[in-house]
């Protein structure tokens, strides 16, 4: 499971969101977190602080309520295999037509899987793509 707490820092006269993500690793015999790793970064998400909640490769969010402290699903957007292949291969550095010999497609068929996958996730381009993708656990 990995935790975001998302929440804003004061620096320079200006509000930053950032994003405290905790992956729990270990737990004891009654099932308390007993190992945790944590990162802090700036984060993707664009909205008020929150606490979000996710189970790895499931595509799944959970966002908590502040009303009534309940847990909200947000779907994250599954993505094919070869949209994740397109993704990671351009993670890598390589170019479209690059990525089109790898996989044996054609440019075309990678620029739609483009074109897709900014639309599952809901972002203009694929370095919002990427940095959802990766902070997201989709990859």
């Amino acid at each position: 499971m990995m935790l975001y707490l998302n929440f804003h820092i004061k620096y320079d006269r200006r509000q930053i969101m950032v994003c405290h993500k905790l992956k729990l690793l270990n737990f004891d015999h009654s099932g308390t977190p007993h190992i945790m790793l944590g990162l802090v970064a700036p984060s993707p998400y664009d909205g008020d602080a929150s606490i979000m909640a996710s189970i790895p490769g499931t595509g799944h969010l959970y966002k908590c309520s502040y009303v009534d402290h309940s847990w909200q699903l947000i779907h994250l957007g599954q993505l094919s295999p070869d949209e994740l292949t397109m993704l990671r291969l351009t993670i890598q550095g390589h170019s479209i037509e690059r990525i089109a010999a790898l996989m044996f497609k054609s440019a075309d068929s990678i620029k739609f899987y483009r074109r897709q996958v900014f639309q599952k996730l809901n972002v203009k381009n694929i370095t919002e793509a990427i940095a959802y993708a990766t902070h997201y656990c989709l990859i």
